[in-house]
């Protein structure tokens, strides 16, 4: 049996309101292989953040446990929000802890007052949430009266600059701003919206308005893992993040996430747990595992799971150049953690999203240079590149997702299976299938998925022709669905699943081949199918340049004539 630390023991008490910081990073730089980390239940604070590397078999369990990190909603974003980072783990449990803030990560407010003339909107903002004229609104996003982000309002100012103010005592002081405003009144702020706020006739913002106020957006994660191996993260919960939850980078595999959950604590009137996304992995391989988790209230999509693109700038013999999305060298080519010797890579023509070769990677050079085995097919320059190492496997199960102001799940990889979860309250899509090469260059394309036994209720809240439906499968996150043929996509099978009250279409296929979608349900899909002119909004099943499809057995409240298009 391994050690057991047991944090009492090293100094490491609960309750003491003083900063642990320093005491548990002294601990994780000497705990052994193959041992226990152990918290006596209470609560931690910590303000800066706590790294373990290069450790083997280990078990940090809380205990229930609460970790309170710092958050300053009134100055520099790298000052905020530090918790866990992990680096060249393996074999490692994380149980039993929970997660808040000691300040707000945001705010809720009531819209008040609209001034069109003048661009500027009113907002009350809850006694929960102080208001000094100092605090930084990144993003500003409503929410109806389902607790839904509906986008009748929406702002990001992710960019924070500094501006000088005169006090009323005729003292300066500077303050960072992301979108700008006035304090007007006690706890009333006046947004200020010149070329932000749509004009009094296309204006869907209402007096009563709820109103969430994010004090950042991107930043940093409560958990980091970067070259980690067999992690769990198993009853977990997270009330409070200023940014992500949790964030896998390149070159880690086979995580599991047990029992995690997101989502505002008791008696908060907070609209978002937290400012960004759930989990967000960039480079995974092996698989992701996720079991009865609880995941509400985010800034951004509960899942994304995809790797980065990059294209060829030049080619000669077996040796080629590669830039990444706006002509960048990504941290991965620096450092050269984007393709190790071994990976096998995708090349795809930039036109089709179609894959045309592939190559086993020989060395990567941090100047984006790629050595290479002889090509199965043919490289030309401009083509895409996905290294399929990091297409893991994903697998949910029984998992409930809500309110959440983008998509529920973004998969960009192969072998997915999704079932018995449900999904409520989103923005955009409940499950977004989708590469894309023309902004966020985020691979691959996604091949044997299979979507059965899942509620999907109330999803796709937000205005535009790019909210397709609940399910959607294409090549692109925005843009022209057409755009692409037949086969990005492989190997779908969707079937068992009940849509309810979702505004548009329950299920939307383009680029894809090798389709069934069978016996499912839909009940008071496409209510707000008349908002686009499309000729097949309308339509429960929407197929799109695809190929092979198979559609029997579904049934929907509106009858057949509305069930299936394809086109």
């Amino acid at each position: 049996m391994g050690k057991i630390y047991f944090l009492p023991d090293y100094g490491i008490l609960p309750n003491s309101e003083a900063d642990c910081s320093a005491k548990l990073q002294e601990l994780f730089d000497f705990v052994e292989d193959g041992s226990t980390v152990q918290f006596k239940t209470g609560n931690y604070f910590l303000s800066q953040i706590v790294r373990l590397r290069n450790r083997k078999n280990i078990k940090i369990l809380g205990n229930r446990s609460h970790i309170i990190t710092h958050y300053e909603p009134c100055g520099p974003k790298e000052n905020s929000n530090n918790a866990f980072q992990f680096t060249e783990c393996s074999d490692i449990e994380i149980n039993g802890l929970f997660f808040d803030t000691d300040n707000p990560i945001g705010a809720t407010g009531d819209v008040v007052g609209m001034d069109f003339e003048n661009n500027t909107v009113d907002v009350k903002i809850y006694d929960e949430f102080p208001v000094t004229g100092y605090e930084h609104f990144c993003g500003t996003n409503s929410f109806d009266e389902n607790g839904a982000p509906d986008y009748a309002f929406a702002t990001y100012n992710n960019v924070l600059k500094a501006q000088e103010i005169t006090l009323s005592d005729n003292t300066k002081r500077e303050r960072l701003i992301g979108l700008d405003y006035d304090v007007v009144a006690e706890q009333t702020v006046r947004l200020k919206l010149e070329g932000a706020f749509p004009p009094r006739e296309k204006c869907r913002l209402k007096i009563g308005h709820k109103i969430n106020f994010r004090y950042e957006m991107y930043g940093h994660s409560v958990f980091t893992f970067a070259f980690c191996h067999r992690v769990l993260i198993k009853d977990v919960v997270i009330y409070s993040a200023a940014s992500f939850g949790v964030t896998v980078e390149p070159r880690s595999s086979d995580f599991t996430f047990d029992n995690f959950c997101i989502r505002v604590n008791d008696g908060s009137t907070r609209l978002k747990a937290i400012n960004a996304d759930g989990i967000h992995i960039l480079g995974l391989y092996g698989k992701l595992e996720m079991r009865n988790c609880n995941i509400e209230g985010l800034g951004d999509d509960t899942l994304n799971i995809h790797g980065l693109a990059t294209a060829v700038t030049d080619i000669e013999n077996n040796t080629l150049k590669m830039i990444g999305r706006e002509n960048s060298l990504y941290r991965s080519i620096v450092e050269c953690t984007w393709a190790a010797a071994g990976d096998i890579i995708d090349a795809y023509d930039p036109e089709t999203f179609l894959k045309v070769a592939q190559f086993t990677v020989l060395e990567q050079w941090a100047d984006g240079t790629v050595v290479f085995s002889e090509p199965v097919g043919e490289i030309k320059k401009g083509a895409i590149l996905a290294n399929r190492t990091f297409y893991a496997s994903v697998h949910l199960d029984g998992c409930t997702l809500r309110n959440t102001r983008a998509r529920g799940i973004l998969i960009q990889t192969e072998n997915v299976l999704v079932e018995n979860c449900y999904i409520s309250g989103m923005s955009l899509a409940a499950m977004l299938f989708a590469p894309d090469i023309r902004f966020w260059w985020e691979v691959g394309p996604s091949k044997n998925v299979e979507i059965r036994n899942n509620v999907i209720e109330y999803c796709t809240v937000a205005p535009g022709a790019h909210n397709k439906a609940a399910i959607v499968f294409k090549a692109s996150h925005e843009g022209d669905d057409a755009a692409y043929p037949a086969g990005v996509h492989n190997g779908i099978y969707i079937h068992g699943n009940y849509f309810k009250d979702i505004p548009r279409s329950a299920i939307f296929v383009a680029a894809a081949k090798n389709i069934r979608i069978e016996n499912n349900e839909f009940n008071n899909c496409c209510c707000l199918a008349g908002e686009t002119d499309s000729e097949y909004a309308d339509y429960d099943i929407v197929a799109i340049n695809c190929e092979d499809i198979e559609v029997c057995g579904n049934c929907s409240s509106r009858g057949d004539r509305t069930l299936f298009f394809k086109g």
